[in-house]
């Protein structure tokens, strides 16, 4: 396994393109097919396959909204054609900025990274979290 400045630059690209309502790209690096899974932070943010895609593109193509997002501390390794990230993600709406912690895990098919799994989540400390 190697670290991937492709996979580097494909997750800054993902947060733009989220950010400019840019649909095309996610068609090109989103899997579409049963294997897709998307995972939130939220109890019923919990998405799979074809529904997934379509209901991540038709969000993206609606364009851009009044949330943005950037990748920061983003890892990123490769072996072949299964490869792996994570990023500080910070996602601002209005006044207000968010920090979030992603997971990626990518397949390369006919030379094109494709995401397969996805998972969001937001730091709580853990007194918080059992008090």
């Amino acid at each position: 396994m190697h670290e991937s400045a492709e996979l580097r630059e494909l997750i800054a690209a993902m947060f733009r393109a989220l950010s400019e309502g840019d649909a095309d790209f996610f068609t090109r690096h989103l899997v579409n097919g049963p294997q897709l899974r998307l995972i939130g932070s939220a109890a019923d943010e919990w998405f799979g396959g074809g529904e997934a895609f379509a209901m991540l593109r038709d969000q993206i193509a609606g364009g851009p909204g009044t949330i943005t997002a950037s990748a920061e501390q983003i890892e990123a390794y490769a072996d072949g054609d299964i490869g792996w990230a994570a990023a500080v993600v910070r996602y601002r709406a209005g006044e207000r900025t968010v920090a979030g912690r992603e997971t990626f895990v990518f397949r390369r098919s006919d030379g094109v990274w494709q995401l397969v799994q996805s998972h969001t989540s937001f730091p709580v400390d853990t007194e918080s979290l059992f008090s």
